[in-house]
């Protein structure tokens, strides 16, 4: 079997933002105890400049969504959404693109992710795309009744790009 074809690019498509970022198969993995229910889930809207998408197509068919806050000029943070159908290698290596793509087309020079503790899966991702923890926000997200510690993890730009 080959290789999936992979393909990264910035959208402004406020259908498939929503579509992806309610998918009934993830939205509960990433929606905390403050979260609306996806029906009611509004996503900040991508020509305000305070969020930038970067949407990974599969083999022609959109399957991820990575949004970009800028933080400051050099400071941005990440937040990741991508189906099920993606989990696994496919998922690394559109990662590696969404990460090209940020260092290509931005000023980030340290990329920032909060991940709760109660998402072991979700670090172990995120260490893997050469992420490190650098703090820990604790008891600074609520999901499922109760208070979880949130790891920081940064990746800083790579020195040649």
């Amino acid at each position: 079997m080959s290789a999936p074809t992979l393909k990264v690019y910035r959208t402004w498509d406020t259908g498939l933002i929503s579509r992806i970022l309610t998918d009934p198969r993830i939205y509960g993995r990433m929606a905390d105890g403050a979260s609306p229910p996806a029906e009611k889930f509004l996503p900040a809207a991508p020509d305000t400049g305070s969020v930038v998408y970067v949407a990974a197509e599969v083999d022609g068919t959109a399957m991820g969504l990575w949004g970009f806050v800028p933080r400051t000029t050099h400071r941005w943070e990440v937040h990741v959404a991508l189906l099920p159908e993606m989990w696994g290698e496919t998922a690394r290596s559109a990662s590696v693109l969404a990460a090209q793509w940020l260092w290509s087309n931005t000023t980030c020079q340290c990329l920032v992710a909060h991940v709760p503790s109660c998402s072991p899966i979700v670090r172990k991702f995120a260490e893997d795309m050469g992420m490190a923890v650098c703090g820990t926000l604790p008891s600074a997200y609520f999901k499922h009744d109760r208070f979880h510690d949130l790891r920081i993890l940064c990746l800083n730009r790579p020195a040649n790009s």
